[in-house]
């Protein structure tokens, strides 16, 4: 059980998707994505208890709780901008190196055409939609 949740509260970790999944499945792609590049400090359910936790200066948030702290509505664009680096994120690092370098804009160096590169940012805020707990 995560520490300082309730039973209730603890979420169950699905297993990873499939490459088949992942190319037909948005949020399926978005959680493949969740879990290169956010997990390690998000935690693998999202609730701030990553493996690099005692690392890091700045705890990461809970992203389970992104409605509930915005009066049950997900926050669309602040996420939006906050994973595209227009949003500063103390624990991100700056807007023009985010912690996780240009992964949304280049592929082995080559930039992205900006619709592949907002379809991979849409795809991981519609698994970040899906993670929200419940009221």
């Amino acid at each position: 059980m995560t520490a300082g949740c309730t039973e209730e509260q603890t979420r169950q970790v699905e297993p990873a998707p499939s490459d088949e999944q992942t190319a037909t499945d948005p949020i399926a792609s978005g959680r493949a994505s969740y879990e290169a590049h956010c997990m390690s400090c998000h935690g693998p359910d999202g609730t701030g208890t990553g493996e690099l936790v005692g690392d890091l200066d700045v705890l990461p948030a809970d992203l389970t709780l992104l409605s509930s702290n915005n009066d049950g509505t997900f926050p669309l664009d602040k996420v939006i901008a906050t994973i595209d680096g227009r949003e500063e994120v103390r624990g991100h690092g700056t807007r023009e190196m985010p912690v996780w370098g240009n992964i949304w804009s280049e592929e082995d160096g080559t930039p992205l055409p900006e619709d592949v590169v907002q379809q991979r940012i849409n795809e991981l805020v519609e698994y970040l939609r899906s993670i929200q707990a419940q009221e």
